[in-house]
């Protein structure tokens, strides 16, 4: 925070509490990562919505979303 660093977390209960301390704090989670990750043509959306299914199946991280279309679109 001191140095204005951007936090790239997922946990819902750190999220909070990490804006108590700082609100201004930049909070990145794997789903922006991903949809800038398609906005900058590294992933076809067909590609990221694999992946958010292979991490639901093989790791238990969901996001609740059905596709990352949703979020480009």
């Amino acid at each position: 925070m001191h140095r204005n660093h951007i936090l790239a977390i997922d946990d819902r209960r750190a999220i909070i509490e990490a804006r108590r301390t700082d609100r201004a704090l930049c909070i990145v989670t794997t789903q922006d990562l991903i949809v800038s990750m398609i906005r900058q043509r590294l992933l076809t959306v067909p590609e990221a919505d694999v992946i958010k299914d292979e991490w639901a199946t093989k790791h238990r991280f969901r996001l609740k979303l059905n596709s990352f279309q949703d979020l480009v679109a």
